[in-house]
């Protein structure tokens, strides 16, 4: 059973560096839709097609990017992160399910006690802090004993600004793995989103689910 989203698909935009075009002898980025495995994709498959598009071996951005960081005093520090972050993660050993087998829900989560009210089925109304981040989070529950990964992302975009310096805001953790069926992800609410409304959409495999979360 395929669960149609209660506030449409979110959208999806054309990468920067591979452009959704294929390239000879390498076929499409995994972060195209028309990948075979473009569910699995991140941003190194991109790196590594410009590798390939423009002549160079396959990895050579990042022995470009650790001979920058050479010249930073964090260098130690930020190895150790790319490695933790980028190593490999359990996946699923299950068999192939159809898309009719898989099921999953997500919702909203308010384990730190800040007013709230379910408004009806994925739609929330929360009151956050004036002086700081709220923090809530995000569940996906899917029907697999296996872990999986899910995917997270926000309707539009978001600014954060500190009086210098205005950057993109990330609202939330992008992907989570499933323990025991299920995946958690973060959310942080600045007081500068007080009276909006936002979108929050969790993917798993070919099916999507979101809640609307009004911000008072």
């Amino acid at each position: 059973m395929k669960i149609k989203s209660k506030y449409g698909e979110p959208p999806r935009s054309i990468c920067s560096i591979c452009g959704d075009k294929e390239l000879k002898d390498f076929g499409y980025c995994r972060n195209n839709i028309n990948h075979s495995d473009y569910e699995n994709g991140d941003i190194y498959d991109c790196c590594d097609y410009s590798d390939l598009k423009t002549g160079r071996q396959v990895g050579s951005w990042m022995i470009e990017w650790i001979k920058r960081l050479k010249e930073n005093k964090m260098y130690k520090f930020i190895i150790l992160f790319f490695l933790i972050g980028c190593a490999e993660p359990v996946t699923s050993t299950e068999p192939e399910k159809s898309k009719e087998t898989r099921t999953f829900e997500i919702e909203l989560l308010n384990e730190r006690g800040y007013r709230w009210s379910i408004e009806g089925d994925g739609v929330y109304l929360v009151e956050i802090s004036d002086k700081g981040q709220s923090i809530f989070k995000m569940k996906g529950t899917t029907n697999s004993p296996y872990t999986e990964r899910i995917s997270w992302e926000v309707k539009g975009d978001y600014w954060w600004s500190n009086g210098l310096v205005t950057d993109l805001y990330p609202v939330i953790n992008p992907t989570s793995y499933t323990k025991n069926k299920i995946g958690y992800s973060m959310i942080g609410l600045l007081p500068e989103m007080k009276g909006t409304d936002i979108v929050i959409y969790g993917k798993y495999y070919s099916l999507t689910d979101s809640v609307v979360v009004h911000i008072k």
